[in-house]
């Protein structure tokens, strides 16, 4: 039995929530069920492979999770590997090369739950790999290089399931939007392998044109038609088998293009598409956050915004966080509250300009003056408890660094007010996952998970109780010969499963979790 089978049949119940895409879902609507965990501490930091060498994960790329595994990809001597890690003790699970990434790229791998596999966009490949082993299942091959655009994978297409990519042209206007089979093949439902492109359709230039998906609709937002043209947003049919028009095209009334995703949710009995642009000068105020009707491609209004790469998230209640800005250049890092009115949107509070003393008086707004939060390249979380979690890029050298400090804030409160921030971690912080009261993400040292407890092998009773399932759970991961088991005690090696792994799951249980 496979270990991934494995892991499933003896902790069932940890299968009730997962982080399977940049931004949480298809719809990339970046919203946590889970309570957050304390920032005071990492439960652990993973920054070594199996064979002790250290890895340079990618920055700002984001992680995904699974049940019983969180997955990153990272350099190691100069190859590309992804990485899936134990979510509980951290250790590296097992490893598999990916293509060289392309101008410091920084895609987030997707989890295809229903097939089992990861899927990672690098250099000009697509490629799926087995959970339970990084056995590669299939490739596909585009006509240009992949830079920050992040897969999507659908699965309510029946047999035939598909992952939708963007590929790069960042001066030109030969970017396509690529539709690839996941499913097995099927004379009569589904006549294509497993790998194998569909369709692909011209969508003008695009870098970091995540795609976004929900009920049978996949929507892209790109750079525009040429290097001078305002950026749009276009919707196509998910399950056509030949290349299709656009269901609708939006083009933005601001000249900004737009070189990050969108988030899609539904609102009433409709579909709402939010989409935030970069503009290339300007002050805080340079870029925009637009909200489109999902069925027309209207629009319903549009704001100034910092500029921006991150995906908005729109809450419940009718407010929408976004991150952005970047250190310099007329611009500064923030997060952004804004609230929608119906046809119009006001703008809440912003970090950078909220809490901002020039304390020289140059009128710039410069590290140190002002809140260092969120960035442009940065993917912020909320939780269904109102806590923001978003990272701070760095304040100096290369914004595609690793994030430098997390930060957990109470959207309930205004910037300058007492008990804004509730906590921070400085060390990492770049587009987390939350899954099952656990949070993991990017740092300079490695990966970084908090919350999570090793000892809590079966969720049965909830994230972080303990009781006789636990120990059922690491019995038959044990028997099985799985990493989680084997590597709690390294004494005799790694992946050696002996009497001392047990006495260390002991240990950790009678320790119970923080």
């Amino acid at each position: 039995m496979s270990a991934c089978v494995v892991m499933l049949c003896c902790a069932g119940s940890r299968a009730q929530s997962v982080w399977t895409h940049l931004a949480h879902d298809p719809g990339r609507v970046s919203i946590a069920s889970s309570v957050p965990p304390s920032l005071a501490k990492a439960t652990w930091i993973m920054g070594r492979d199996a064979g002790g060498a250290p890895i340079s994960f990618v920055g700002q790329a984001g992680v995904v999770a699974d049940e019983s595994r969180v997955y990153a990809v990272g350099e190691v001597n100069g190859a590309y590997m992804l990485f899936a890690i134990d979510h509980a003790s951290g250790t590296p699970v097992w490893s598999a090369a990916v293509a060289p990434w392309a101008f410091e790229s920084w895609s987030t791998p997707a989890i295809d739950m229903e097939h089992r596999t990861v899927i990672v966009a690098a250099g000009d490949e697509v490629s799926a790999f087995e959970c339970a082993s990084g056995s590669r299942v299939w490739t596909a091959v585009l006509a240009r290089t992949i830079v920050n655009a992040s897969p999507v994978v659908t699965s309510d297409l029946g047999p035939t399931d598909r992952v939708f990519i963007t590929d790069y042209d960042g001066f030109g206007a030969g970017s396509r939007l690529y539709c690839i089979n996941v499913d097995p093949r099927d004379a009569t439902a589904n006549p294509f392998q497993p790998g194998e492109i569909v369709w692909s359709v011209a969508i003008g230039r695009a870098t970091g044109s995540t795609p976004a998906y929900r009920n049978g609709v996949v929507y892209v937002a790109t750079a525009g038609g040429g290097i001078t043209e305002n950026g749009r947003v276009l919707a196509y049919a998910a399950g056509a088998v030949v290349p299709p028009p656009p269901l609708w095209t939006f083009t933005n009334p601001t000249p900004a293009p737009f070189v990050g995703g969108v988030s899609v949710r539904a609102e009433g009995a409709g579909v709402s598409v939010y989409a935030a642009s970069y503009s290339f000068s300007g002050g805080l105020n340079s870029g925009n956050l637009v909200k489109l009707d999902g069925t027309t491609g209207a629009l319903l209004w549009s704001i100034e915004a910092n500029r921006t790469a991150s995906i908005p998230v729109p809450l419940a209640d009718g407010r929408i966080v976004l991150a952005g800005g970047i250190m310099g250049f007329g611009s500064a890092p923030s997060v952004e509250l804004f609230e929608d009115l119906g046809s119009s949107a006001r703008r809440v509070w912003n970090t950078a300009l909220d809490t901002w003393v020039d304390t020289n008086g140059n009128g710039v707004m410069e590290p140190g003056e002002f809140l260092l939060v969120g960035g442009w390249t940065t993917q912020p979380i909320v939780t269904s408890a109102g806590v923001l979690l978003v990272g701070a890029v760095p304040a100096t050298g290369s914004s595609f660094g690793a994030c430098t400090d997390l930060y957990a804030i109470d959207l309930s409160r205004r910037p300058m007010e007492s008990g804004f921030v509730l906590g921070s971690f400085a060390g990492a912080g770049s587009s987390p996952a939350a899954v099952a009261g656990a949070l993991y993400t990017v740092g300079r040292e490695g990966v970084h998970a908090f919350g999570t407890c090793y000892a809590d092998c079966d969720r049965s009773t909830g994230a972080g109780r303990l009781d006789i399932f636990d120990f059922l759970c690491f019995q038959s991961s044990f028997v099985s010969g799985e990493s989680y088991a084997c590597q709690c005690d390294v004494s005799t090696g790694p992946n050696v499963c002996d009497l001392f792994d047990f006495l260390c799951f002991q240990n950790a249980f009678v320790g119970g979790c923080p």
